[in-house]
């Protein structure tokens, strides 16, 4: 949208979403949902080869003028015409990327509001236009008549009655949803009832079944700069430069000491990468993001809820009985091959499922940490029988053995990606219901990584422990405290990657996806939650 002189003024493009899917133009226009599909970055190709095409006198008289801006106080409306054909009666022309169609709403309804644009700005008649379809070499004339005109007037105030907050349109679920760009933003086909079984839903876009790829650059004085179209890596040392291309990475973590130019810095920020940095300890440092999303209504949402001590303490409920629920979830697969810790993971078992039933009644947040902080002792007395190292209880700063270090390095890096996943969606991830927000504390995303620690992280570090893949030579202790050594810590961002691969089915959605993915969604629906579209954040539990 466009304001200009306390004047808002709809942009004709996005008002011919509600033609689409009227759910589509509210995620864009008052949420600021900016996803885009592969058409859509086509057509702004296309679209930038056009608006380079000069303006040329027609053989019958006339001109035909390329990107004309035109702007409407009647309708405060505003819109670009990809091509005007000017003579007595003008004629809009508006480019698809895609194959000819005999009809389509959204199509009309552009067209007509561009008729209606350049009629009131040149005071002719607009009797007829045009849809081009750039793969088909095709046009389809589009009668302006009464009946469309009205259906274009009536979008408007849809439209408008969207922006002014009298109308959030629900999702309406079809097969062409799994088409759209915004697709994991809505989520039609989730259901917010978790009795309620998961719908038949189409198959999901491939665009999800993609995990982020992710650039790790650990050697200390390494630096990273912009060469073409890819990242130029330079090691101290090396005679040759290394090159990876900037469409083959969506994240570029640096550990320690390796620097990055800024002319690079200014390419990711513009392609939607992110910058992480860890400590060459392994420890989060903080991330640079591309601009701040725009989703204004979520993040006043946000911090509504947390003004709302009942709200509040109904997330935290359901981060924590997330957490617990899957800290048994994992003890419970590891029974059998653990014939000598048999009774006590039984007994961890039992203490687990009796806390989770008394956090659902928790009065307050302090009774909830309370609940939680016990449960974490019981739970890692118990994990430390399943690690071929010994392993006592949780130690965190510094960690005072090579298991700990293996959790806290885990963390940093589920923590990393829960921070850019919580921005995604438009969240403010300082600003959490569970953990309290302290200075520099990214509370949200340890709230939402609460319930993915046991299954993600905590699975994994048994898995490379009890596979050998690490063993206590693979560290090196400092100053109290027992730290990773570079090559082992290379092999654990692997593994972690690896492991965000790993496909699993939605306990309640019936999707199956990678980690990721889930981490997305869980986010996704915390957003819901806060936005009233839905009642209860339920946690990710697998079976």
């Amino acid at each position: 949208m466009w304001e200009g002189e306390h004047r808002l003024y709809l942009p004709v493009s996005l008002v011919a979403e509600i033609g689409y899917c009227p759910r589509n133009f509210y995620l864009r226009a008052v949420q600021g949902a900016e996803d885009r599909n592969w058409w859509m970055v086509k057509g702004a190709l296309e679209e930038a080869l056009r608006n380079r095409q000069p303006s040329r006198q027609l053989p019958e008289g006339g001109q035909q003028v390329y990107s004309v801006l035109l702007a409407s106080e009647a309708l405060n409306l505003i819109g670009v015409v990809d091509l005007v054909v000017v003579n007595q009666k003008p004629v809009p022309v508006e480019f698809k990327t895609g194959s000819y169609v005999a009809s389509h709403p959204a199509h009309d309804l552009q067209v007509c509001l561009q008729g209606l644009l350049l009629e009131e700005n040149l005071q002719k008649p607009v009797p007829v236009g045009y849809v081009y379809y750039t793969v088909s070499r095709k046009r389809r004339q589009v009668p302006l008549d009464d009946a469309l005109r009205q259906q274009a007037l009536e979008a408007l105030e849809q439209a408008r009655r969207i922006v002014e907050g009298e109308w959030v349109p629900e999702p309406q679920p079809r097969e062409a949803c799994t088409r759209c760009a915004l697709f994991a933003t809505c989520l039609p086909f989730a259901r917010e009832a978790a009795a309620e079984p998961a719908p038949a839903a189409p198959p999901l876009p491939r665009s999800l079944q993609v995990v982020q790829r992710v650039l790790y650059i650990d050697t200390p004085g390494a630096s990273l700069g912009k060469r073409g179209d890819s990242i130029r890596i330079r090691r101290p040392g090396e005679m040759f430069d290394l090159q990876v291309p900037l469409t083959q990475v969506d994240q570029v973590v640096l550990v320690g000491n390796v620097q990055i130019s800024s002319q690079l810095l200014r390419v990711l920020l513009a392609r939607g990468v992110p910058v992480v940095y860890l400590t060459g300890r392994g420890r989060f440092s903080g991330i640079t993001l591309p601009e701040t999303n725009r989703n204004l209504p979520l993040r006043l949402a946000q911090f509504r809820a947390y003004d709302r001590p009942e709200q509040r303490l109904a997330l935290a409920r359901g981060f924590v009985a997330g957490k617990l629920h899957n800290q048994r979830l994992l003890l419970r697969r590891h029974l059998a091959s653990a014939p000598d810790a048999e009774d006590a993971l039984r007994t961890a078992l039992d203490e687990l499922r009796h806390l989770r039933a008394q956090v659902a009644d928790a009065p307050d947040l302090e009774t909830l940490r309370g609940l939680e902080g016990i449960a974490s002792r019981k739970y890692f007395a118990a994990l430390g029988r399943l690690f071929p190292e010994p392993f006592e209880r949780r130690s965190r700063r510094p960690p005072r053995d090579p298991v700990n270090a293996t959790l806290s390095f885990l963390y940093t890096l589920l923590l990393k990606d829960l921070v850019h996943l919580v921005f995604v969606v438009g969240l403010d991830p300082y600003l959490g219901f569970l953990h309290s927000p302290h200075f520099g504390r990214p509370a949200l995303a340890l709230d939402l990584m609460e319930e993915f620690r046991p299954i993600v992280a905590d699975a994994l570090a048994l898995s490379l422990w009890k596979r050998g893949q690490l063993k206590p030579e693979h560290f090196t202790r400092e100053f109290g405290g027992v730290y990773f050594k570079e090559s082992a810590r290379k092999a654990v961002v692997r593994a972690y990657e690896a492991k965000k691969r790993e496909q699993l089915r939605h306990p309640r959605f019936g999707y199956r996806l990678p980690y990721f993915r889930h981490m997305e969604m869980q986010v996704r629906i915390l957003g819901k939650v806060l936005l009233g579209e839905w009642d209860t954040y339920v946690p990710f539990t697998p079976k």
